[in-house]
């Protein structure tokens, strides 16, 4: 019922916010007219009032106003204020409220009690006293709705019929949302109609069909139908609560975790940001970084996807040179690795000095091990990797060519270590002048580093702990099992 609007601004439960993260400086150019809002405070002994705002997933600092007299706060600057919704944050406790600016209405008064903050007093903005009786509206009807609910409780514990309590909540709903509308209808540009309409949720029409088709094209609508009320183009939603729960919800929520999928996700809503350019470069740069970092095996390549069809083409003016190159060299790195990418070949040596090609080594499934003798997190998972090759070898037709990373003076304690070890059972093979380049070809940066390749020598599986390899194997094995029935049964 009321959730529908309940991330828009505070009541009384909702009093504090845990930080404000960091004080930068954004150049804001909407116009030539002077921002003005002065502030009166009372029973409030600081010497200062923060004034923030919403940017993305973040709450960041605009300015510091001290102040001017006993009660007295003003905030100035000689140019307007980027629209959206802004937050007045009080020392030591950082209570807050929230207010609205937007391009018409720069100069304005507040005026506050800390005994009861849930009744400011705004002047001279319209948008912001529509603003303010709407939440005195949801408010009231939450608190009428709350105590209809444990109205409803009680009777429940007793057995008793809830029919009429159920009439009056969806009473309240119906109250609601035609208040909502009519705030929709008669002040369409104001901020306070922008927020109403973008957190309203979307409406399911009724499907036919079994129970799984009905799910299932509910949930189709529902995630096409996502963001029909919230225009990404409007360059007033990056300073909002709400946006980025919505992006963020369609990513994760919404959206399959495959690369393939998460990248037309990404896509899509970049697509509907260009037009609000600061918008489209907050989420460009914040789907870069998520995905940089990507804990998720394969995810790497929306991070690559997004190198090249936006930074390398120039859809980023923003980055300088220097870390344009590096972006674009790290996604160079990235490339040959990806999930699906064939094994680029290598020729390494046996202890013997005896070449091994990997295009040459014969089974279904070839695990890649690169590791060094010295490597703390490699010494726990060569156990793992010797019980994974006893149980799969001769099962699965799996072989493993382990890869000793040390050069030259430093290549003997590969061997040694095999010996060691106990790590005969499988190919194993060194490098001492790099000349295959497997650093480079398989982005070895650290070891242990994983890869299975299937018998195409197509990369299926890279960077998992070795602990989990037999888990993963036989997951790929179930799967590969399962399509070759599938296809034989097509025949």
């Amino acid at each position: 019922m009321l959730s529908l609007c309940s991330i828009i601004l505070e009541n009384k439960e909702r009093m504090k916010i845990t930080s404000i993260i960091a004080l930068i400086a954004f150049s804001i150019n909407l116009g030539f007219s002077q921002s003005k809002i002065d502030i009166t405070f009372k029973n409030y002994d600081k010497d200062f009032v923060v004034i923030g705002y919403y940017y993305g997933d973040r709450q960041l600092v605009l300015d510091t106003v001290m102040r001017n007299d006993q009660d007295h706060f003003l905030y100035e600057n000689e140019e307007n204020l980027n629209s959206g919704v802004y937050l007045l944050l009080m020392s030591p406790n950082n209570r807050y409220i929230q207010f609205l600016v937007n391009d018409q209405e720069q100069n304005f008064s507040i005026a506050l009690d800390t005994l009861d903050l849930g009744k400011p007093i705004i002047e001279g903005s319209a948008d912001n006293q529509l603003f303010l009786d709407y939440v005195t509206f949801l408010n009231k009807k939450g608190t009428q709705n709350e105590a209809l609910i444990s109205e409803m409780n009680a009777k429940k514990e007793k057995g008793e019929s809830t029919e009429s309590i159920d009439l009056k909540r969806k009473a309240i709903d119906a109250e609601v949302k035609a208040y909502q509308k009519n705030i929709i209808d008669n002040h369409p540009n104001t901020i306070t109609s922008t927020l109403i309409s973008s957190t309203k949720d979307v409406e399911i029409p009724e499907f036919q069909g079994s129970a799984e088709e009905v799910k299932l094209k509910q949930y189709q609508y529902y995630r096409n139908h996502y963001f029909e009320n919230i225009d990404l183009g409007n360059p007033v939603y990056l300073r909002t609560p709400f946006v980025h729960n919505k992006v963020d919800s369609y990513i994760n929520k919404l959206t399959s975790q495959a690369p393939d999928s998460l990248i037309q996700a990404i896509d899509f809503i970049l697509e509907k940001m260009e037009p609000a350019q600061e918008t489209y470069k907050f989420y460009l740069s914040y789907f870069l970084n998520t995905y940089a970092g990507a804990k998720v095996v394969g995810q790497d390549a929306i991070y690559v996807h997004l190198v090249d069809n936006y930074y390398a083409k120039g859809k980023a003016d923003w980055v300088d040179e220097e870390n344009l190159t590096k972006i674009v060299t790290e996604a160079n790195k990235i490339r040959p690795t990806l999930i699906g990418k064939m094994a680029q070949d290598i020729t390494v040596f046996r202890r013997d000095s005896t070449p091994i090609t990997l295009s040459e080594i014969e089974s279904k499934y070839l695990i890649l091990y690169f590791w060094a003798p010295d490597c703390g997190h490699c010494k726990k998972a060569t156990p793992h990797m010797i019980d994974f090759y006893k149980k799969y070898k001769d099962s699965a037709d799996v072989e493993i060519l382990a890869v000793c990373t040390k050069h030259r003076d430093k290549e003997p304690a590969c061997w040694e270590s095999v010996d060691e070890k106990g790590m005969d059972l499988w190919i194993n093979a060194s490098d001492t002048y790099h000349l295959s380049n497997f650093r480079a070809k398989y982005n070895v940066e650290q070891t242990p580093s994983i890869f299975i390749l299937n018998e195409k020598r197509e990369i299926i599986m890279k960077r998992i702990g070795a602990e989990y390899l037999d888990e993963v194997m036989s997951e790929i094995i179930r799967i590969d099992d399962a399509e070759a029935a599938a296809n034989a049964q097509m025949k």
